[in-house]
């Protein structure tokens, strides 16, 4: 390894994620890998694959985790001068080299993902599930996928006792393998033998209409102490369910005020999205521009109110919404979610209960994958209600609703 040269450039990395607006966080845990390197910088350290194993040791695997997304984003930069662009891109598993079959698979899938109209993150992190299982298969002396044999693919994922990966690690590998299905008879024996692993994604949250009602008198009262941008940050959540990212780096051109619509492309897909311009966002959009928004040549349409005048970045709307609710009074206990996202999932509910296709919400909120919203459904109460089951046929006496 070439200390040197990562000391010597590393500020150019450090220039660049300070002005994409990385979260502080994000920028602290490069900083602190950075900082192990220079530090504890060994002769034996060959490659960033022996600085892994050692600043990749804590018990906890989350922290383990968060270490190696910061290390390979440094890696990346020192060897490949590539630098971050939003997707997670895995020094330790993309630079493992693959026996020639496993190679040409998956290059095979690569081509064919191209074609498959999904977004490139999508099809990132399903490439790099499926370069982690092969791996895995010749790390266990495995040399074709004819010698796959059911325990192997379920050892992949199960030590036997609990699972090892996740719900959407299974899902991203199954999409990998239905890629490149046609390869040969060996890859749809592997797809068969997947394991099944339960989702465990908690129940979304969601705004009751007492919150709602809270939320938009916040909103509508001058007298509360929010600032006209913070108010129309919250009417855009409200009414459009745009994630922060993409509210961070709204312009001022993405406003078509005579068709009163909304155009941007989603920084975390790629994909462009056309959406109404509520008139009370449009109100307050307005409002913002001609009061309170500082004059400057910026064309970031949120910017701080001090200068420099720089863009917000997803942690500051964060804590917009955090004051928002706050002032409406809501949301206040632990465990409650305060973020952008739950006015997110209260679009897609509103959009749900109101019998909207799952074709046509997937366009509104700017999904890659139509089944994305399926997490949504435990939400859509009025519709949740016509599956249930009456229990007119079970007659219980009055004793069944005693209390001891």
């Amino acid at each position: 390894m070439d200390i040197k040269h990562l000391v010597e450039n590393y500020p150019k990395l450090q220039q660049y994620i300070s002005e994409i607006h990385y979260s502080d966080m994000y920028i602290k845990q490069i900083n602190q890998a950075f900082s192990f390197i220079v530090q504890n910088n060994k002769d034996y350290w060959n490659d960033y694959f022996d600085v892994e194993k050692e600043f990749c040791n804590s018990k906890k695997e989350n922290t383990n985790n968060s270490r190696r997304v910061a290390l390979s984003v440094i890696a990346n930069f020192d060897c490949f001068e590539i630098y971050p662009n939003g997707s997670r891109q895995n020094y330790f598993k993309i630079n493992l080299p693959l026996i020639q079959p496993f190679q040409e698979f998956l290059e095979y899938v690569e081509k064919m993902a191209e074609k498959n109209g999904l977004a490139d993150s999508y099809n990132m992190n399903c490439i790099s599930i499926l370069k982690s299982f092969m791996v895995y298969l010749q790390d266990k002396g495995i040399k074709s996928f004819q010698e796959v044999h059911p325990e192997d693919v379920i050892s992949f994922f199960s030590n036997g006792k609990e699972p090892m990966k996740s719900y959407d690690s299974v899902m991203r590998l199954r999409h990998a393998l239905e890629t490149g299905m046609n390869w040969n008879e060996a890859i749809r024996k592997i797809y068969i033998d997947i394991p099944i692993i339960r989702n465990r994604r908690k129940n979304i949250q969601y705004l009751t209409p007492e919150e709602i009602a809270a939320l938009l008198e916040a909103l509508e009262d001058e007298t509360t102490g929010l600032s006209l941008c913070a108010r129309t940050i919250g009417y855009l959540l409200y009414y459009t369910g745009l994630r922060a990212c993409d509210i961070t780096r709204m312009k001022i051109g993405n406003i078509d005020w005579d068709k009163e619509k909304i155009m941007l492309v989603q920084h975390k897909t790629g994909i462009p999205v056309t959406l109404p311009l509520p008139v009370k966002a449009g109100n307050m959009i307005f409002r913002y521009l001609t009061e309170e928004r500082p004059e400057c040549d910026c064309d970031f349409l949120f910017i701080r109110s001090n200068a420099p005048y720089k863009p917000y970045n997803p942690t500051s709307i964060t804590n917009i919404c955090s004051k928002i609710f706050k002032t409406a009074g809501i949301r206040q206990n632990p465990g409650e979610r305060q973020g952008s996202h739950i006015f997110r999932h209260n679009v897609v509910k509103k959009l749900l209960e109101n019998g909207v296709s799952k074709p046509v919400i997937t366009a509104m909120i700017g999904h890659s994958n139509p089944s994305s919203i399926d997490a949504y459904v435990n939400t859509d109460f009025i519709h949740l209600k016509e599956c249930a089951l009456s229990v007119e046929r079970f007659p219980m006496g009055p004793e069944a609703f005693r209390y001891e």
